[in-house]
């Protein structure tokens, strides 16, 4: 099992929660009540995805090229398992505020943009923001359990820098999507619950202590 070793200076991270033990036993009530007969193969699931793009007037603008690059990273990961992101240009939204550009996680701020501008309802499809949040933070999300208390919150926020073509270096591939949108769909990081928990549940990594900043998995190194 790999040690998390220290964040490098000006590293970027993943500002998602981690679940509660009380959280992961709802989830996993409602996976044994009605998903326990569903196989993996059966899934065909296609969702609804419209980019909410916030600007401060200069910093923030994504172009419709890296929307359809975003999405096909998406889809690449996520089509094996059954799933696939549906996306129409018209419907992206350009979202021009200083006050938002900047929104914390979790902050007032946050929710307002969020109750202003949400462009699809929560339980048809994904909203996707992007922003500039500060603080080193590349993204989060909310878990589908969330959603029931708090619809108003649901979806992804990343950093703009971060879908293809953006200039933030290492990060400008599509795949901070990717592991955001893992959380959206309720995939939990390695590290939760630290070394002696069952990390994601997905059965390809071991349980972590913390994040792997600058080291593979699994690699032994401390």
């Amino acid at each position: 099992r790999a040690m998390a070793s220290q964040p490098p200076s000006g590293f970027r991270r993943c500002a998602t929660d981690q679940p509660s033990t009380g959280d992961r036993q709802r989830i996993a009530d409602f996976e044994n009540t009605y998903l326990q007969d569903v196989p993996e193969s059966a899934l065909n699931i296609v969702i609804p995805l419209v980019f909410i793009h916030i600007t401060d007037g200069t910093s923030g603008v994504v172009s419709d090229e890296r929307r359809r690059q975003q999405v096909d990273v998406l889809n690449t990961a996520y089509n094996p398992l059954g799933i696939r992101f549906s996306f129409k240009e018209q419907e992206t939204r350009v979202v021009d505020s200083t006050p938002f550009f900047k929104m914390g996680h979790k902050s007032a701020a946050e929710r307002q943009c969020k109750q202003q501008h949400q462009a699809i309802d929560p339980r048809k499809g994904l909203n996707f923001y992007t922003a500039g949040p500060a603080g080193g933070l590349l993204g989060w999300a909310t878990f589908p359990f969330e959603m029931e208390g708090d619809p108003d919150m649901d979806g992804v926020l990343m950093l703009h820098s971060t879908l293809p073509g953006g200039d933030m270096q290492n990060y400008n591939l599509g795949m901070t999507a990717v592991h955001e949108v893992g959380h959206w769909l309720g995939l939990y990081h390695t590290f939760q619950d630290g070394c002696f928990g069952a990390g994601d549940e997905v059965g390809d990594t071991t349980a972590h202590s913390g994040p792997n900043y600058d080291k593979p998995a699994d690699s032994g190194q401390p």
